[in-house]
């Protein structure tokens, strides 16, 4: 059973008392100092720091400025009263943080590497200040961070091709270096990030071995044709794709209610000619389609659901969505 508000509010002050008696925020219970206007820093990183009615403004020595909510702050605060320490979940529900004009940051602690701040209610909260800078919040920083979690757009010629060896070449990795060696392992989920997609090279040619590197970055969800499958041609084909009919540009299992994120395909040698793989970044095919039709964009692939469906003699799946977003508008 859950114990009653008194006794959680004794541990309470019975923890605070331990954090006192321990010292844990060092020399900061005794020294914190009144937050005026501004304060001058004396980290390698932040010139000063001014208080605001709803906000504390920082100004960074790269003359950048951020400037963070009260609310934000406090709801961020990763002391051990705010968050578990082993699983780093939060211990609180944000709707009971008070932070109004009767809690905003009273006085504070300033070190080289870290603020401290102390709330009204003498809540603690401590914010290294490279955490800070890397969440701010301001415009350009917005931008910066959508831009990487967008990735890079490419067309054909911005690959390395024989008449121009100077580009970059496609995001290639081997496969001893997948299963084996976790920075690599990490410059390979990038590169799937940033340009949706690579090759990975000499994958021992054994059914199923493609599961076993998909296993290094995530699991691997089941579909109607199971968790992994043949691409081969049959004599009474459920697809397009198990004949020797040449594959057009395509998405696979857009009918899905959420589609794959990532597909795999293994490459055994084939006694068929021709068999050669098309990519197209569908990315840039839409932000070409804005350029040229900013209102069509607008008024139809923003706002018109597009309906995918499969037909078979056992089942049928559909599903109806808007593919695109607001995002790419400049």
């Amino acid at each position: 059973t859950l114990p009653n508000q008194s006794l959680v509010r004794l541990n309470t002050i019975v923890i605070m008392l331990k954090l006192i008696k321990n010292n844990i925020f060092g020399n900061s219970i005794n020294n914190f100092k009144c937050l005026g206007n501004v304060l001058f820093n004396k980290s390698k990183l932040v010139k000063q720091i001014t208080k605001e009615p709803k906000n504390l403004t920082i100004e960074w020595k790269n003359k950048n400025i951020s400037k963070y909510n009260y609310w934000w702050l406090r709801t961020n605060c990763d002391c051990n009263q705010c968050i578990q320490p082993e699983s780093k979940q939060r211990l609180f529900e944000i709707n009971n943080i008070n932070v109004s004009d009767n809690n905003t940051p009273l006085m504070f602690e300033e070190q080289s590497d870290k603020l401290l701040i102390k709330w009204e209610d003498n809540h603690v909260s401590k914010f290294d200040y490279k955490f800070l800078e890397k969440n701010c919040c301001s415009l350009e920083n917005r931008k910066e961070k959508r831009k990487y979690k967008i990735g890079k757009y490419w067309e054909k010629n911005d690959w390395k091709t024989e008449e121009d060896k100077n580009k970059p070449d496609f995001p290639s990795y081997d496969y001893d270096d997948i299963m084996l060696d976790e920075k690599k392992i990490y410059n390979w989920v990038e590169s799937l990030n940033q340009y949706g997609f690579s090759f990975i090279r000499n994958v021992p040619l054994v059914e199923d071995e493609v599961m076993k590197v998909c296993n290094q970055i995530g699991y691997i969800r089941e579909t109607i044709y199971g968790r992994s499958f043949n691409v081969k041609s049959e004599k009474n084909p459920v697809n397009v794709a198990y004949t020797n009919i040449k594959l057009n540009l395509h998405m696979d299992l857009c009918y899905y209610e959420s589609t794959p994120g990532l597909q795999a395909l293994h490459c055994f040698k084939s006694e068929a000619e021709g068999g050669q793989s098309t990519l197209a970044d569908s990315y840039k095919i839409i932000e070409n389609y804005v350029d040229k039709f900013p209102k069509e964009y607008v008024d139809i692939l923003c706002k018109v659901p597009i309906t995918y469906h499969k037909q078979h003699d056992t089942h049928r799946m559909y599903y109806r969505f808007i593919i695109c977003t607001e995002r790419f508008l400049k």
